[in-house]
Order: C-alpha cells, then sequence, then structure tokens
C-alpha cells in the first residue's frame, strides 16, 4: 500500500469510528437527535439509548454498515473487485450473513447479562 493511500484509508477510518450508518446517526448526539425528534427531551433521548435493540433493528444497523464498508476503495481492493464491477450487496441478504448477525447479536446479549 502506498503512503498515500495509507493515509486516505485512516483519514476514512476515522471519520467512521464508533459512528452509527446513515438513517441511525441521529442517536450519536442529543443535538442531532432533536433534530430528527423536535418535541423530545433529553430524557426521551437516553430512554431510546437504553431500550433493548431488537434483533430486526440490529440486523439492519449491521446491514447499513456492511454497505457502508462496501463503499470504501480499500473494500473493492481486498476483494480485487474492478471499479466498473458491482458490489457484492447481495451478500447482505443470504442465510449466512443472517446467521453470523444472529450471533453477533446473541454475543451481545449474553456479554450484557454477564455484566448485570
Amino acid at each position: 500500500m502506498l503512503l498515500e493511500d495509507y493515509h486516505k484509508f485512516m483519514t476514512r477510518a476515522e471519520a467512521s469510528a464508533q459512528r452509527y450508518p446513515e438513517g441511525y446517526r441521529q442517536y450519536e448526539n442529543y443535538a442531532s437527535y432533536s433534530f430528527v425528534n423536535p418535541d423530545a427531551s433529553i430524557s426521551d433521548y437516553q430512554d431510546d439509548l437504553r431500550r433493548k435493540c431488537e434483533y430486526g433493528e440490529y440486523a439492519t444497523i449491521m446491514r447499513e454498515n456492511c454497505k457502508e464498508e462496501m463503499q470504501n476503495p480499500f473494500f473493492r481492493n481486498e476483494f480485487n473487485i474492478a471499479k466498473d464491477e458491482a458490489l457484492p450487496v447481495y451478500m447482505l441478504d443470504t442465510p449466512e450473513f443472517d446467521d453470523a448477525c444472529k450471533e453477533t447479536y446473541n454475543a451481545h446479549i449474553a456479554m450484557k447479562l454477564k455484566l448485570r
């Protein structure tokens, strides 16, 4: 990897680190949340953040996150996908992807239960 490519990669990684995918960024801070939900109080925001994330929502977040990652030029490079070739978005609707999501979701739930 060229030094210039490395810097581009790091800039992109730092910009997206710990970010919610598109469609869920209102949860990143109260200012964004209140923009989407103008009548909500900070208490409403906190309650929404603390609620249990159901599996369907978790899987949607994971799919959206993967779609964003696939836009990363380094993803194409790592998996040898040509610029004019379609991204493998179909993979996100396979039983294997769903199984992987369920596995990580259940691991997160188990971790939370251990911490209680």
